[in-house]
């Protein structure tokens, strides 16, 4: 009889970084356990059902739980559901795919290491800020650093043949935006640069069931290919620009996440450059630069599991 595996608290809401993320998630655990069914189960799915499945399972069960950038106080619902279902597995072995952390303070961190800090779970940090985070307040927990699993779909996305005309602007307008205020004068600016220049939305409303994940993940790949710059301070933006090879500016975000993803992972790779602030004036010149390094030299990730080193190559896409 087969057994069963468990991918939990994947998003039914439509952001296509956190959709991206639980298909990239399934993608690896059918690769890793061909001879497991996976079960993949939404949030609500996840709290309705977990008890009776742990009621029928055997103890050596492997539960996954939906990786992402919520850990910690700056979305709490989806924090608290997680801390939930982590005390309903109890002893029982979990892995959390990697994750960026962050506190609004001390207190927030010690009650949360009430949750995480527990030998049966594994948890990946997917940036070094966030390893410190968790390294310092979860001594108990295993953890490891690793790229957001969104980098596992390079090399298999990598090259397409289509010509790149487009140039698309991807801003935050929520929580997580580090400049509210200069947002449209950066828009302005770059469309002063590149009248062509498109916003390209990452989150839209209604709702993503799992057997429309991939065709949302395929959708956003053909885009990037079709772009010849994105700016974007949207970490998954970011993501999917460097996995296609497409020229890109990235931007902060309101903590450490986008700078810290591009220090530990992206550094070197030369086709993505990271702009500190929003000066509209600094992301348009680095946007030029960018683009003609682009067409002359490209850097090519390479990847060993999820580890993400840079090369070079000469043929440029």
């Amino acid at each position: 009889m087969e057994k069963a595996i468990y991918l939990l608290l994947t998003p039914a809401y439509a952001s296509i970084g956190d959709q991206a993320i639980a298909w990239a998630e399934e993608r690896w655990l059918a690769a890793q356990y061909p001879d497991h069914i996976l079960c993949v189960l939404d949030e609500e799915q996840t709290l309705r059902c977990l008890p009776g499945i742990l009621a029928e399972s055997p103890p050596d069960t492997l539960f996954f739980l939906q990786g992402g950038g919520n850990l910690g106080t700056l979305y709490p619902a989806v924090e608290a559901r997680r801390r939930q279902v982590i005390q309903v597995l109890g002893a029982r072995p979990a892995v959390l795919f990697p994750q960026s952390v962050w506190f609004e303070s001390e207190e927030a961190a010690r009650q949360s290491a009430e949750t995480y800090s527990r030998p049966n779970l594994t948890l990946f940090a997917r940036e070094k800020c966030s390893l410190a985070l968790m390294e310092r307040w979860y001594p108990r927990a295993n953890v490891s650093l690793r790229p957001d699993i969104v980098y596992s779909l390079y090399p298999a996305v990598r090259r397409r043949d289509q010509p790149r005309t487009r140039v698309l602007v991807s801003l935050r307008a929520d929580r997580e935006s580090a400049f509210p205020r200069q947002r449209d004068a950066l828009l302005r600016a770059l469309r002063r640069a590149w009248p062509e220049a498109e916003e390209y939305k990452m989150y839209h409303g209604g709702t993503v069931g799992p057997d429309q994940r991939e065709a949302l993940v395929e959708q956003t790949v053909q885009t990037f290919h079709t772009a010849r710059l994105i700016v974007t301070d949207r970490l998954h933006g970011v993501i999917f620009a460097a996995v296609t090879g497409t020229p890109c500016v990235a931007l902060p975000n309101a903590y450490h996440k986008n700078r810290e993803n591009y220090g530990t992972w992206l550094y070197g790779v030369n086709y993505i450059v990271f702009c500190p602030d929003a000066n509209p004036e600094k992301v348009a010149a680095l946007a030029q630069q960018v683009i003609a390094i682009a067409e002359t030299e490209k850097t090519q990730l390479m990847k060993t599991g999820w580890e993400i080193h840079a090369t070079h190559e000469s043929d440029p896409s």
